[in-house]
């Protein structure tokens, strides 16, 4: 398998972090976030910034929730989101 399949850009990456937020990331899809953010300090700060948005947004929104509830309960809307991603 070719090593440059697995790097992929910064854009990609924020996708990635945004989409792992939302429904959770194949395990390809975990292994190219794992090594992009392992060598981009930038992305790695975008994540760890992106994933305490998350937990205030749950915090504010229903504390009662688990975080791993989804945020997005409108289907149509989480349809939209998916196909734009």
């Amino acid at each position: 398998m070719n090593m440059n399949s697995f790097m992929i850009s910064c854009k990609e990456t924020t996708l990635l972090v945004e989409k792992k937020s939302l429904f959770g990331l194949s395990f390809k899809d975990r292994l190219q976030l794992k090594m992009h953010t392992m060598l981009c300090e930038v992305c790695r700060r975008y994540r760890l910034q992106s994933n305490r948005i998350d937990l205030l947004l749950h915090q504010f929104l229903d504390p009662a929730l688990p975080m791993d509830a989804p945020l997005i309960t409108n289907p149509e809307l989480k349809e939209t989101i998916i196909k734009n991603l």
